[in-house]
Formats: structure tokens, sequence, C-alpha cells
């Protein structure tokens, strides 16, 4: 059947096709022929996002040249700059920039392209949004930064780099949490050297009144808890309650 005799739904649909198989002579063929740039085949997901999490890069140019959304997004918030960032595709996330693409737009939970670069430790992925100036304190709806999700997930060049950016390391979740308490009570020994190598405060207390040291030992992480131990947590320390 002939593009031009094709529905809109049908055109947006093999166009959805196209982009995900990476065929730019057809995604150019086909929005030539009319079909819908912003199509969102399911869940907000645009043509834009897939290619940029794909790496489609010639696709992503058409696309855009031809009116793509940079800005649009998906159910769950995201935009296709969070998608090439989560996936560390970075001539996606250059290209994405160049044309304009929101450093700061923030998902539906308050997170901005960095936190999905962090959180999966993606360094160059992160050192190029920071190069390009994202903010390296901005917080989720939780209060979290990118530094808290690092530490959280044990991505220790990801939180060097952070650091070496000069990110606080005694900034504060709305519980109260630091990167070091997080560590902790996820039982990431590692990170919380990291943390307690660069400064961290060991004896930090989240708004509870419960430290590292409560964490660790509550969730069972014994090897945290030496690690804690080993640089000076009181072994006597108690919480609120006690």
């Amino acid at each position: 059947m002939a593009a031009a005799a094709m529905s809109n739904a049908d055109m947006g649909k093999a166009l959805w096709d196209a982009v995900e198989a990476g065929n730019t002579g057809e995604v150019t063929r086909l929005l030539v022929a009319g079909a819908p740039v912003n199509w969102d085949v399911r869940s907000g997901q645009t043509p834009l996002m897939t290619a940029a999490e794909r790496l489609h890069i010639e696709s992503m140019r058409v696309l855009l040249d031809r009116g793509a959304d940079l800005e649009a997004k998906n159910k769950n918030g995201l935009t296709a700059l969070h998608w090439a960032a989560y996936n560390c595709k970075l001539e996606a996330m250059a290209l994405l920039l160049d044309r304009g693409a929101n450093l700061e737009a923030k998902d539906k939970a308050g997170e901005k392209a960095l936190f999905w670069a962090a959180r999966t430790g993606k360094v160059k992925g992160m050192a190029l949004l920071l190069d390009r100036g994202a903010d390296l304190e901005a917080k989720n709806k939780n209060g979290l930064t990118a530094l808290h999700w690092a530490a959280y997930n044990c991505k220790l060049e990801a939180m060097a780099l952070l650091l070496d950016r000069g990110a606080n390391l005694e900034a504060k979740d709305k519980d109260g949490f630091t990167a070091l308490l997080w560590a902790a009570r996820n039982g990431k020994p590692e990170a919380m050297a990291l943390l307690l190598d660069r400064g961290a405060d060991l004896d930090v207390k989240d708004e509870n009144g419960d430290t590292a040291l409560l964490w660790a030992a509550w969730n069972g992480h014994v090897e945290a808890m030496v690690t804690l131990l080993d640089r000076g947590a009181d072994p006597e320390t108690r919480d609120k309650g006690a």
C-alpha cells in the first residue's frame, strides 16, 4: 500500500517500526508522505525517544529536521534526553543538546537526565551533562541528589566524578539521609569507604537521629558495620527510642 493511502495511525505505526529498525530512508519517506512525526504508539513514547535510546543518529536528525518535539514526555515523564542519558548514548545526547533539549527537564519523580546517568553509573554521559551545565545539586521530589543515587547503587566512578566536580557530601534528602546513610542502609561498604575518604561525616544522623552504623546493623550489613567501626563509629550509639 502506498504511504499516501495509509491512515494516520498506520503511517504513525510504520514510522515507529522504521525508527526502531534504524531505517532512515523509510523514516524520511514516511515523513515526506505525511506521517505524524510525534506519533505516540504507546505510553507517550515518541519516535524521537526510540531513536535516541537506540542511537539511530541519522533517524534522529531527520525527525528533528521535520519538527520532532524535543521535550515530549512519556507516561513517566521521560524525554528523549533522559533515554539517551540512561543508555549513555553520547552522540544522541550531544545532538539533542545541540538542538536545544532542556538539560533540566524532569520526569514524574522530579529527576533530570543527570540522575538517570548517575544511578546507572554512566560516567561519560554524566561528564557530558555536567560539561553542558547540568545542576550538580539538583534534587528529586524526595530530596535525593545524583550523589545519593550513585552511592545507593555503589557506582564508584560516578561518585568520584560528582565529588571531583564539587558535589555536596552532606546533602540531605527529605528524611535527612546523606549519601553515606544511603550507602550504609543499602550495604555498600565500598561506596561508604569512598565517601569517608572524601570527608563524609561518620556520625551524621537522619531526621530520626539514626546513624549509618544503626542502619547497617538493622539491615544486617556486617561488612558495612565493620567498615564504619574501623573508621571510628561509636559502637554504643543508640537511636532516639533507645
